[in-house]
């Protein structure tokens, strides 16, 4: 079976009426549109961006409070209960939670911890892209190598070892959490501010 297709002098194809068709190559972006792309896209991200990042330091300020009243909610409960508690961290895995701990009633009389089950003790992981840089207690410092990670022991008496403890977002900045040893106060601090620099500023 033969199709025929009639053309026009130059070599195209005509339909019956004789019109030629003609066809067109797509060739692309011009530069005006890619320069109209480009700056769509740039004026999304000066949008985004900030949002972003207002976000992560958001995060950053969240699991710096809650941990604040982690280690508020211990000195406390420590002094009320006459019981030690320890503040406990895994700083590589980003978590922490409480323990208290009580004598056994034969001798030698060991402490044996178990884990509290209070809103304010139980297991909890810092907010997303949030981590611990390190946990400074009594001027020793634990990085998140450290194995077994951070303990700090708060005592019936009402007294907790000095302790410094960083935490840092996605975007490097940090939080430092100060614990006073006789109140047993928090304050939170903006930036990594080491043992020292705070005695200097005091």
């Amino acid at each position: 079976m033969r199709v025929l297709i009639k053309t026009s002098p130059t070599g195209k194809p005509k339909n019956n009426r004789g019109q030629v068709f003609t066809f067109s190559v797509f060739s692309g972006f011009t530069l005006i549109e890619l320069s109209v792309v480009i700056f769509i896209l740039g004026l999304s991200l000066a949008f985004v961006l900030p949002r972003l990042m207002s976000l992560s330091e958001a995060e950053l300020k969240h699991g710096s409070r809650r941990l604040a009243g982690t280690l508020r909610y211990l000195f406390d409960q420590a002094a009320f209960a006459k019981t030690m508690y320890l503040f406990r961290c895994d700083i590589k895995d980003a978590t922490y939670w409480v323990e208290y701990c009580l004598p056994e009633k034969e001798p030698p009389h060991k402490l044996q911890c178990w884990e509290d089950r209070a809103l304010l003790g139980k297991k909890t992981r810092l907010p997303y892209g949030v981590r611990f840089q390190d946990v400074e207690i009594m001027g020793e410092k634990l990085d998140p190598d450290k194995e077994g990670g951070a303990i700090i022991p708060f005592f019936p008496d009402g007294y907790v070892p000095p302790a410094y403890i960083h935490i840092q977002d996605q975007r490097d900045k940090s939080f430092t959490l100060q614990l006073n040893p006789v109140t047993g106060r928090v304050k939170v601090l903006e930036g990594y501010v080491e043992a020292k620099t705070q005695k200097t500023t005091e």
